[in-house]
């Protein structure tokens, strides 16, 4: 109750409301994989021409095999460079397309870790991957750990990786992860027991 100096009327409003809740975001998803630029930056964005002006578009790749037969002396049948079986990694690149998603579908701020440049081989390691958990590591808002790119390592790194993200998780304690399964296989239970044993038991 308020104190009052000098006689007189005073009115008192006394709610009979409970304090409202302010909304606040409890889903920050941090995307972590390759960009074009600013690689090994961690940045905080809300659109998606923040993420273009600060890792660029995405990966520019047109590759094309001349097959077939020479339909005169000067033109052959062109075609795709994808073979049966074959995966080309250059066009696994997702990051790009996941945050595209992500914001046409309503989603808000994020973080983004750049790992790498685009390239046209496979990593060998984990490191640019394990450094970028490390940076994540120190930021409080982020809930959710997402790795769009996580097909272009081998399995045995993707594992390794998947691994690292749970150790976080269950550390901090504040966010989880959206892992994926990883080897494509003849039927979904194969698919799910790989998976299960690539990832392990986290205690």
């Amino acid at each position: 109750m308020a104190e009052y100096k000098t006689p007189g009327v005073y009115i008192e409003e006394v709610s009979i409301f409970p304090p409202s809740i302010t909304s606040v975001a409890t889903a920050i998803p941090a995307f972590i994989g390759y960009t074009t630029k600013s690689v090994g930056t961690i940045a905080r964005i809300s659109s998606m021409n923040e993420y273009v002006a600060n890792f660029g578009g995405p990966h520019k790749y047109i590759k094309i095999k001349l097959t077939g037969a020479a339909i005169d002396s000067n033109v052959v049948v062109a075609s795709s460079n994808t073979t049966a079986g074959a995966a080309d990694p250059l066009l696994n690149f997702t990051m790009y397309y996941a945050l595209q998603m992500y914001f046409l579908n309503g989603g808000g701020p994020c973080y983004v870790v750049s790992t790498g440049e685009y390239t046209n081989t496979a990593p060998t390691d984990s490191s640019a991957f394990e450094t970028a958990l490390g940076k994540l590591a120190l930021e409080d808002e982020p809930t959710i750990i997402v790795t769009p790119d996580l097909r272009i390592m081998p399995s045995a790194i993707a594992y390794t990786y998947q691994n690292l993200v749970l150790a976080q998780c269950a550390k901090l304690q504040d966010r989880f992860a959206v892992l994926d399964v990883y080897t494509p296989a003849t039927t979904a239970s194969v698919m799910a027991g790989t998976f299960r044993n690539g990832i392990g038991t986290q205690n």
